[in-house]
């Protein structure tokens, strides 16, 4: 008896043991099942997304900025990117001296460049004959159009990074205009052309070297970014310069400071130009002007520096004056931001009191020596002591002699006070042995 209900407790334990194998079994299917579900769902999502499809239920179709990636990428992500691969690499080896390294990377970006649009040249025209496009009688809209009603996704991301250089409206919607384009950009790399032209600088070459610059500057429309036209015809000026030619000169840094919007309309009567000389010309002291007048375009203002030392050294001190004044507005404006974001109580009540404020923080004071903030100051007094605005000269004198921090500006400052002072009183002198 015994021995039966031993095997009978076998037997359904046997039994109980089976039932849970063939669940475990059950179970395991079904959540490998759902594993596999869940997988290929995400990389369905990772592939639309990736390819930036538009919504079916929405055939809108967008032209420009349909990708997030910047325009340094260009056409096709996966190709161009070593364009900018070579010209970092060209640039880096330029820094660290490799000059002979630096223009094969540029000059091998100049290939890839002119391979990737010449591709998409060729892509485009197979695709307009493959489905029996005229270029004539199709506008660029309509072949965009198509080729995202073909699925055409790469191209259309070509096409999209084409009109942040270049707008459907600037190429007039008219496609023989973007191959003309997609031509040009094939031909243009002006980055390519600056790294080479500095390379010939450094070495001595100014002719061969203003050769690529000019280049650079021909094809400045094709720059990815536009503020980088102030650093090629830096450099041009630069060139020119060294080439003893200061009509040149003028005419390059002239053109950087065209683009600034408070230069630019110098010729305006109403214009914050000519008002901000009036208070110059007009009052005794310059409170009014460094009270009222602020300018934020810091990257023009070693132009603005550049072109003030070439009208003193040609004596045109009507001209200095103009570009001093601007010079000056931007550093104080730059100088009170400083000082502001280090004390937010701070609130400007003269020049005097802000530059002593500038004076204590170490880390301002270094910056404003290396980009040449005190020398600015000093210089504008001295081209106003040279047009003979004697009270408005000394009241400048007096601020940096008070306030700058390097010793020997200040000194400058004060000796030149010294020298308006013996000034006045010579004229004294004179007009009492008159009476």
């Amino acid at each position: 008896m015994k021995y039966l209900n031993m095997n009978l407790r076998c037997c359904r334990f046997y039994s109980i043991l089976q039932k849970a194998k063939i669940f475990c079994l059950v179970l395991s299917c079904v959540l490998y099942s759902l594993i596999t579900l869940a997988c290929t769902n995400k990389s369905t999502n990772a592939d639309l997304e990736n390819f930036d499809m538009p919504n079916p239920e929405n055939k809108q179709k967008i032209f420009v900025n349909t990708t997030e990636h910047d325009t340094a990428q260009t056409i096709a992500q996966h190709s161009s990117e070593p364009v900018w691969v070579y010209l970092q690499q060209a640039k880096r080896a330029f820094d660290t001296g490799l000059v002979s390294d630096a223009v094969k990377l540029a000059n091998e970006a100049k290939d890839i460049n002119r391979t990737q649009y010449t591709e998409l040249i060729n892509k485009l025209r197979r695709f307009l004959d493959y489905f029996h496009y005229k270029i004539e009688n199709t506008s660029i809209t309509s072949l965009y159009n198509a080729l995202y009603d073909h699925d055409e996704i790469e191209l259309c991301k070509n096409l999209d990074a084409v009109f942040k250089l270049r707008s459907i409206k600037q190429m007039s919607n008219s496609l023989e205009h973007l191959f003309d384009f997609l031509a040009d950009c094939a031909q243009a790399l002006p980055e390519s052309d600056y790294i080479i032209g500095k390379v010939f600088q450094t070495q001595g070459e100014y002719k061969q070297a203003q050769l690529y610059l000019e280049r650079a500057w021909h094809d400045k429309d094709f720059l990815e970014n536009q503020n980088e036209k102030i650093i090629v015809l830096s450099a041009l000026a630069e060139i020119a310069e060294s080439l003893q030619d200061p009509d040149t000169e003028e005419m390059y840094l002239l053109a950087i400071l065209s683009e600034d919007s408070l230069f630019g309309e110098k010729n305006k009567a109403s214009s914050k130009f000519s008002a901000m000389l009036k208070s110059i010309l007009n009052q005794k002291n310059l409170e009014k002007f460094f009270l009222l007048y602020r300018h934020q375009e810091i990257n023009q203002l070693a132009a603005y520096n550049k072109l003030t030392e070439h009208y003193i050294k040609n004596e045109k001190y009507e001209k200095a004056l103009e570009t001093a004044a601007c010079a000056v507005c931007i550093i104080t404006t730059h100088i009170e931001e400083y000082v502001k974001r280090a004390h937010f109580l701070f609130e400007y009540t003269s020049i005097d009191d802000l530059l002593s404020q500038a004076s204590k923080d170490a880390d301002l004071c270094e910056w404003a020596q290396k980009q040449g903030f005190w020398e600015a100051y000093i210089r504008f007094a001295d081209i106003l002591y040279e047009l003979e605005l004697y009270s408005q000269a000394e009241d400048v004198y007096a601020s940096v002699a008070s306030a700058v921090p390097d010793f020997y500006i200040a000194r400058r400052a004060f000796y030149a006070i010294q020298k308006i002072r013996f000034y006045y009183a010579e004229q004294s002198v004179n007009e009492t042995n008159d009476e």
